[in-house]
């Protein structure tokens, strides 16, 4: 019998051991929760429970601790803008009984922080979002909450939804012009603004008692993260279906969605990812219809993010990476359905450096014409100038030295280009970045 036990729990151990083969596990060996990420250009930043913030510049391999200046150590949220980045802190002791809250802003990647405005010392900042000149802070305390709005990045600081119905403001996200906010706790709500939080709209019921943990954007696509598993809105948050095959009855009757994240970051991403509470994260690549395991079992997800080459997951346990290269690969290839419409993807990895690869859809045999261009117009390479039968396609583009069909040899140096697919009155065009 001890013999027959000891086979069983080898063969689990085995079995968690290869789900989670792949991840590695990074050199950020604090012992803490790491609670939230944040991508700026090539940087990665990790913000932890009581470590301050990390910095790694090489895609998660090494990171630093950049906490010079950084009163509070314990991060609850991240947010980047251009040279911008932004930090929101919390303390809490018992003896004495003592809370503050804290923003702090970075102009040097995270070398020096410096503490904004005072006026949310009372508040326990749980997410920060940025439009524009715009930022908004969501507070989760359940004595005061709402939102607050800075427009002189992050010195002062105003209230434009005071506490009350939407105390607990768990989640924010932009997608176009509209600005949406999640709240948690018996009454969940979505609401969105489009005029930079002087109004707000709120969903339907939908989301009562589901609690609203985390939101993603992809295209005109709005994910919403739940105890409920995910929600899909294609109308800007005037609708909301549950999007949950695939997904481990745990998941969306008695677990939760913890954190959503969209690969390529931006508009396009055709990646969906969703960490749970404990049963790990899973990967849709048709906008939630089906959902694959990826691993990372048992642990509950903090933090997800992506850059251009791995998928980032933070736990209890520090930092995990995964390349999106290994995740993809075999995904894709079980799709064999034939294309009904027209589509040409975001590139990926994008940025990029040297190559990258462009996928497009042919619903109908036809003649495809792809090209790339530079900002000016100028015509850099023809990738494809050819009939095509019904099919998936994919294309590289090598920005160094390479040679595209029908035209010559280039070298290509940093900055925007576009790539231009077109077959009969069919015209699309989209934007990707070259950063050596």
């Amino acid at each position: 019998m001890k013999i027959i036990c000891y086979l069983f729990a080898l063969s689990i151990l085995m079995f968690y051991s290869s789900v989670n083969a792949q991840w590695v596990h990074t050199n950020v060996s604090i012992g803490v929760n790491v609670n939230c990420f944040a991508v700026s250009g090539t940087n990665l930043f990790a913000g932890t429970e009581v470590g301050g913030v990390f910095l790694s510049t090489n895609d998660g391999t090494n990171w630093q601790e950049v906490n010079n200046g950084l009163l509070d150590k314990n991060v609850t949220s991240l947010t980047s803008s251009d040279s911008n980045i932004f930090v929101a802190t919390y303390i809490l002791t018992f003896n004495p009984p003592y809370s503050r809250g804290s923003i702090f802003r970075s102009t040097d990647s995270g070398a020096n922080w410096q503490a904004v405005d005072t006026s949310l010392s009372d508040e326990k900042i749980k997410c920060l979002a940025i439009s524009d000149s715009n930022i908004f802070a969501g507070s989760i305390d359940n004595s005061s909450g709402g939102i607050f709005r800075s427009t002189n990045n992050g010195t002062s600081w105003a209230p434009i939804i005071a506490a009350g119905r939407y105390t607990f403001v768990s989640s924010l996200v932009i997608s176009d012009s509209n600005i949406f906010a999640g709240t948690d706790g018996l009454r969940s709500y979505v609401i969105r603004s489009s005029n930079n939080g002087a109004t707000w709209t709120e969903d339907d019921t939908t989301f009562r008692q589901k609690g609203i943990t985390a939101f993603a954007v992809s295209g005109t696509n709005l994910f919403a993260g739940t105890y409920s598993g995910v929600y899909l809105s294609t109308n800007s948050g005037s609708n909301w279906s549950p999007v949950n095959n695939g997904l481990p009855d745990y998941v969306h009757k008695n677990g939760w969605i913890t954190k959503l994240a969209v690969s390529p970051n931006g508009a396009g991403g055709n990646n969906l990812f969703a960490g749970t509470d404990s049963a790990g994260v899973f990967l849709s690549t048709d906008n939630g219809t089906s959902w694959t395991a990826i691993g990372m079992t048992n642990y509950y997800i903090n933090a997800l993010t992506v850059n251009s080459t791995h998928l980032f997951v933070g736990t209890s346990d520090g930092i995990w990476r995964r390349p999106l290269s290994e995740i993809l690969t075999g995904v894709e290839d079980q799709n064999n359905d034939i294309p009904s419409q027209f589509i040409l993807e975001q590139n990926y990895p994008n940025p990029f450096n040297p190559s990258t690869t462009i996928k497009f859809q042919v619903p109908n045999a036809s003649f495809v014409n792809l090209k790339v261009y530079d900002v000016l117009g100028k015509e850099v390479a023809t990738l494809v100038n050819e009939e095509k039968p019904v099919g998936n396609y994919e294309v590289n583009f090598s920005a160094i030295g390479g040679s595209a069909s029908g035209g010559n040899a280039y070298s290509l140096s940093s900055g925007i280009y576009l790539y231009k697919l077109q077959s009969g009155s069919f015209v699309e065009t989209k934007k990707m970045i070259l950063m050596k």
